[in-house]
């Protein structure tokens, strides 16, 4: 999906009364917006008996107390076998393996017109090989841009890179791992123009994947249920899901749940891939509904054109039933549509005496609810998520809430230190004073929350105190203010901060969240560091993952490398290491902080570390690098190189987060330590990639 070219347009279909009240379905679905022909009967009695097997109760919190349900089991007769198999290893989707500092090239190797001569604009589906090295999951997204000596655009402008979703499974359109297929819709003067009129052969850079809206909201489980809502080009997402529902023979995952695909083109003639998801229809009607919906060709029911909101409202009622018994819906496209959605939900919750915002904020909570819409401005958010949430209080509130009533902000001197070398062995932590957190609750997401709150729906949340934290010789003024990794700011003067607490703030009970903010006059940050307690901001998110934990298991080895306010999402995870006592995760393995700031004056939350170094000597080496004394962090990696590369290759995790001016430099140390060790660094940079363990925010 290219957010930044979709159409707008809506979808519809047509629709008729039923008698037959047993099957659970007040109206009929139509394959085609077009048709007169209604699904199969046995669609029909199937999709009725399965809202009456799933379970009724109310949605929970948690997604672990959702029923789940097998609609049919698939045929898989007509299945592609895919390759390599190694690809549904990962428990976690690969992320940020490739920055705009460090792109992948790409081959082009077909560009086919895919909509037709009465379309409004011309839309291409183009496959590139990329030969294994930019893996994916369904459903994310990649940053494209022509190759440099080939873009007519200003070298280095961020508007050379657009983002564009997957439109095929991780194995490609050629099933074997190597291919991607997007979905782009030509806009003159844009990349994707660009990208339209390329030939065989031409080279592409791409940044990413990133973003998760859009992935499975419970991959695990082939027998869930998904409801896909998107117009124009965001139907990209949902053919990747589809392919890999119905056209390909994975050993480990046979989906045997439900998929609803809405769509909403112009014209007949803008109908993407409608032939693929004909033919699902027809082979898996049991298990596949498809409607779509043609604006300029089509009326609602007052006269006007049918788009999205229209069709949607029709069966508001039945798609609210299936969130409620554990559905998941994805919504892609123009955000014009949302709010219509929602309201027609809610209409159908009152009908059912429930109540929407409760209903909402649950599904937030849950995942269920995943929305990318087109926004005016598209680029990475450079924050990092985490499970910040409320108590069960999001189900009993009658207003939709952010996971945060209140923001926390607690700052901290900084005295001198002098760097202590500690080389050890990671085992089990022994010592250290540790704090009860609450709700723990916040540990049962299996996948963190994102985008509860944007641009056009912020939360509003209240500052409790802003402290500064850099002594009187720091380089810049810093301040520790209790936010959290969500956009702060109006659309226009929206900024991006990582939280630097964890999920359950500075104050252990979940409602609060901290930032770390270094003053930069005239901007966003300096309006933050100038509030008072009491004041009120607007926050959106959250969203990024490149900071989170690689992997979760408490006995891993995490290498941090910082420079400045980077350190925010370390402190964060450190305080869930060492400060916080979360029965259901007991840090065992070994943490590494590298640090880079000016001088002395601008190291931050020197006392937290210092402690943590004291209480778990084993588990925990901090080293800082000072500017002043003319050594950049990079230079103290580098200094570790050996013991960091050791590291890495038995499995650590190692995040730099800040200058990206320290990322070559790191790199080409690791590269020399490997070259003397008999290795070769750049197949352990692409290994440390794939595995996800090599993870960069930097700017």
């Amino acid at each position: 999906m290219a957010i930044t070219t979709l159409s707008h347009v809506s979808f519809a279909s047509n629709h008729s009364l039923i008698n037959d009240k047993s099957l659970g379905l007040k109206r009929s679905f139509f394959i085609k917006g077009f048709s007169s022909a209604p699904l199969s009967l046995a669609f029909k009695t199937n999709f009725g008996q399965a809202l009456e097997n799933v379970s009724s109760k109310r949605l929970l919190t948690t997604p672990h107390h959702r029923s789940r349900h097998v609609v049919c089991a698939i045929p898989q007769d007509n299945k592609v076998p895919v390759a390599p198999l190694e690809l549904e290893n990962s428990t976690r989707p690969p992320t940020n393996l490739y920055s705009e500092n460090s792109l992948h090239t790409a081959t082009i190797l077909s560009v086919d017109k895919i909509s037709g001569p009465k379309a409004p604009a011309e839309t291409y589906r183009i496959v590139y090989f990329h030969d294994g090295f930019l893996p994916y999951w369904e459903g994310q997204v990649l940053r494209v841009m022509k190759a440099p000596d080939e873009n007519p655009f200003e070298p280095g402008n961020p508007e050379n890179l657009s983002f564009f979703s997957a439109a095929s499974s991780r194995y490609g359109d050629s099933f074997n791992g190597k291919t991607t297929t997007l979905c782009v819709r030509s806009i003159p003067g844009t990349t994707s123009e660009i990208l339209c009129k390329s030939k065989r052969g031409d080279k592409i850079q791409l940044a990413g994947p990133t973003r998760e809206a859009m992935i499975s909201g419970d991959f695990r489980n082939p027998n869930a249920t998904h409801i896909f809502v998107a117009t124009g080009t965001g139907v990209a997402p949902f053919r990747a899901h589809l392919r890999r529902f119905f056209k390909e023979d994975i050993p480990t995952f046979q989906f045997s749940g439900l998929a609803w695909l809405f769509h909403g083109v112009s014209n007949n003639d803008s109908a993407l891939f409608k032939d693929e998801f004909e033919q699902y229809q027809k082979e898996y009607p049991n298990n596949f509904c498809y409607n779509i919906a043609y604006s300029r060709e089509q009326k609602n029911k007052l006269g006007g054109k049918m788009y999205v909101q229209d069709i949607f409202s029709d069966y508001a009622d039945e798609v609210l039933e299936l969130l409620l018994k554990g559905a998941y819906i994805y919504l892609a496209g123009l955000k014009d549509m949302v709010k219509p959605i929602e309201d027609a939900l809610s209409d159908a919750a009152t009908k059912k005496d429930k109540d929407w915002n409760e209903i909402l904020t649950s599904l937030k909570i849950n995942d269920q609810w995943r929305v990318e819409a087109k926004l005016k401005t598209c680029f990475f958010f450079k924050v990092v998520v985490l499970f910040i949430l409320l108590q069960t209080s999001y189900v009993s509130s009658k207003a939709s809430s952010l996971p945060f009533n209140i923001l926390e902000t607690n700052y901290y001197i900084n005295g001198l230190r002098n760097p202590t070398r500690v080389v050890n062995t990671p085992r089990k932590v022994v010592g250290g004073e540790k704090f009860p957190v609450a709700p723990l609750s916040l540990e049962h997401a299996l996948r963190p929350p994102t985008n509860l709150y944007t641009s056009s729906a912020p939360h509003t949340a209240t500052i409790l105190s802003v402290k500064k934290i850099t002594g009187e010789n720091a380089s810049t003024e810093t301040y520790h203010i209790p936010e959290n990794p969500f956009t702060v700011g109006n659309s226009s003067q929206l900024r991006y901060f990582t939280s630097a607490s964890s999920r359950y703030g500075d104050m252990f009970n979940g409602r609060t969240a901290s930032l770390c903010v270094s003053l930069s006059v005239g901007s966003t940050s300096e309006v933050l560091i100038k509030s008072k307690p009491g004041d009120k901001i607007q926050l959106t998110g959250p969203s990024g993952e490149a900071m989170l934990l690689g992997n979760f298991n408490p006995k891993a080895t995490h290498i941090f490398v910082a420079t400045g306010t980077g350190i925010a999402p370390f402190r964060a995870h450190l305080r869930r290491f060492f400060k916080e006592e979360i029965p259901t995760y007991k840090f065992s393995g070994f943490a590494w902080l590298f640090h880079g700031v000016s001088n002395a004056d601008s190291v931050l939350y020197e006392d937290e570390f210092d402690r943590y170094l004291k209480d778990y000597p084993e588990n925990f080496r901090y080293d800082i690098a000072l500017t002043s004394g003319e050594k950049y962090v990079q230079d103290i990696v580098v200094e570790y190189a050996s013991e960091v590369l050791e590291l890495l290759l038995k499995g650590a995790y190692i995040y730099l987060s800040g200058n990206k001016k320290m990322v070559t430099p790191i790199e080409n140390g690791l590269n020399i330590t490997a070259n003397n060790n008999g290795k070769n660094w750049d197949e352990i940079l692409e290994t440390l990639k794939s595995n996800n363990q090599w993870r960069v925010e930097v700017y």
